[in-house]
């Protein structure tokens, strides 16, 4: 089966594929690594069995690549659930294979109540996947199963006949050799290398510190430290024990980390997916598998996402940082933003509450990683408050200072009260007494009306803020009644007198009114009987009556009483109501 030949399942098995390795290992080359192994793939039919070698990895008998970062990581893994073939199914979906590494990842020790690897794919349903030989059993069980006791009494016989410096080369040439023969039959040489005396164990491990490239380092040292080392220290040398405890505890930590972080952001897919190089990359294209892969959902994720949460807390806590909690600052900022996207909010304050001691211990880096994930994901969390979510809210109350900016421009956007009114009893806090986020947001159209609503709360003197004032020039008239509500009176005079023919009556009238007690009102007095005569009926009185508030006023209108009875309107009255007003102030 060529690629042209790939259904959509397949196709997104492969990308799985691509998906996960580029996550667990994010380094340029062990990328490039899954890329080469997802378009190898592409061209071969399934079903896929995978098995795992020292060096190298076999598919359908062939090999698809030598161990780089990446396959070796998988290897390694494998080895230690005593993993000799992994058969992938056609049609297996993107989350049966998800589901199957992160079981990969976990420490055997951890599968033995549930029968190995193959007994936990089987208790979570894993579909399309099958595993051969993966019963976990203990170090004396893997003697007795992988081969004869003789065999484990010649090889230790052999050893013990040779200097330590030698022996560790003979110990290394058997194993090479029986682990190609029979991946199970390394427990023979976990169990030879515990009869060994301190000397020889010591040369085995110091040879194997020296020996990186064929595999076998991290294969046995992966296999020995994965047993229960406290029940080993009556046949381990001290020195001996101790280094397995360090390259445990690195080893299954980085490894936790590196494989769960991965698979808790599905987006990592999508991200991935446009990155696969060649034949693939035009395959999913020409499928248009985009919204498929969009729908893959990762039931069950919420049972093991707190655990995966506290590994990171632990991390953390490292002392020193270096490139491990490097690594994981990176992958706790993406799953932090990744669950914000999805909508796991709840998910979301989980990880804002395991990168505490990175809070305290690296403020500045905590802080720079939460701004960056608040300004990304802060429109997400706008759209979930207003649809009423409360998770939501507790997120962009933490949130809402560190994008204060886009917080703003997004006002407009509530259109739900409940979500306006709170987020308005909040604004204040996140601004802290800052306005300029505010002004600066005047620019987005829609939010101006909610935008000054928000800035008249506020109390503060904008006489001389030339952003508000230029809103005077605003299509809408609500807009403009607004900024004259704020700071219609210091605004100039000439300023207020264009406005005083304004299509909206309510403009008009406020305009008028900030004249009447205008700084320089006397000189617009005059104006505002012009506009008093050609006012409307039904204004008139109103816009008189708001001349007479200033002594100003009431000497303008007594001085020109007869004149203004000529020109406002018949119904005498209404002038003998406001001459009467007048004449009693």
């Amino acid at each position: 089966m060529g690629t042209d030949g790939l259904t959509p399942s397949e196709a997104a098995r492969l990308l799985g594929i691509a998906w996960v390795g580029s996550g667990l290992y994010p380094d340029p080359g062990s990328q490039e690594s899954f890329r080469r192994v997802a378009e190898q793939l592409a061209a071969t039919p399934a079903p896929l069995d995978f098995q795992p070698m020292p060096t190298d990895l076999l598919c359908n008998g062939e090999s698809i690549g030598e161990l780089g970062g990446a396959l070796h990581r998988f290897t390694d893994a494998a080895f230690r659930h005593d993993v000799s073939i992994i058969r992938i199914l056609p049609g297996v979906d993107p989350y049966d294979l998800a589901q199957f590494l992160q079981l990969v990842a976990v420490e055997p020790a951890a599968l033995a109540g549930v029968g190995g690897l193959g007994g936990a794919v089987r208790a979570r349903d894993v579909r399309g996947i099958e595993v051969g030989h993966s019963q976990l059993l203990t170090a004396g069980e893997r003697a007795d199963a992988a081969s004869p006791g003789v065999e484990v009494d010649l090889l230790v016989a052999r050893l013990l006949e040779t200097l330590p410096s030698e022996s560790s080369a003979v110990f290394l040439e058997e194993l090479a050799s029986m682990v190609e023969e029979q991946p199970t039959s390394v427990a023979a040489y976990l169990d030879a290398f515990t009869r060994l005396d301190e000397a020889t164990q010591e040369a085995i491990i110091l040879r194997l510190m020296e020996d990186s490239e064929s595999g076998l380092q991290d294969t046995f040292l992966g296999q020995l430290s994965g047993h229960d080392l406290a029940g080993l220290q009556t046949t381990l040398s001290p020195r001996t024990a101790e280094f397995l405890s360090d390259y445990a505890g690195y080893a299954d930590g980085a490894r936790q980390l590196d494989a769960e972080a991965a698979l808790l952001d599905p987006e990592s897919l999508l991200t991935f997916r446009s990155e696969v190089a060649g034949r693939i990359e035009e395959r999913l294209s020409e499928l248009e598998l985009t919204e498929a892969v969009k729908t893959v959902d990762m039931p069950g994720k919420a049972s093991w996402t707190p655990a995966v949460q506290e590994t990171m807390r632990g991390m953390f806590l490292v002392e020193d940082r270096g490139d491990r909690v490097d690594r994981a600052i990176r992958a706790w900022s993406r799953l932090l933003g990744a669950s914000i996207q999805r909508g796991s909010f709840a998910e979301a304050v989980g990880w804002i509450e395991a990168g505490a001691p990175l809070a305290e211990q690296h403020p500045s880096v905590f802080d720079g990683e939460i701004e960056g994930v608040a300004e990304r994901g802060i429109a997400s969390l706008f759209s979930s408050v207003n649809a009423g979510n409360d998770s939501a809210k507790v997120l962009l109350d933490r949130f809402g200072p560190l994008a204060i900016e886009e917080a703003c421009r997004l006002l407009g956007e509530l259109t739900e009260p409940p979500a306006r009114k709170w987020v308005s009893s909040r604004l204040p806090v996140w601004l802290d007494g800052e306005i300029e986020p505010l002004l600066a947001a005047l620019e987005s159209h829609e939010a101006v009306p909610v935008l000054l609503g928000e800035i008249s709360k506020l109390d503060l003197d904008l006489s001389g803020e030339r952003r508000i004032a230029d809103l005077l020039h605003d299509d809408r008239a609500t807009v403009r009644r607004k900024v004259l509500e704020m700071v219609g009176t210091s605004l100039p005079i000439d300023t207020l007198g264009g406005l005083l023919d304004d299509p909206s009556s309510d403009v008009r009238m406020l305009s008028f009114r900030a004249m009447s007690v205008h700084a320089e009102r006397e000189r617009a007095l005059p104006k505002l009987a012009e506009v008093l005569q050609a006012a409307p009926a039904n204004e008139q009185v109103a816009l008189a009556s708001l001349m007479t508030q200033t002594t100003e006023g009431q000497s303008f209108v007594r001085s020109r009483g007869s004149g203004l009875r000529a020109y406002l309107t018949a119904d005498g009255r209404r002038w003998r109501e406001l001459a009467g007003q007048v004449l009693r102030r």
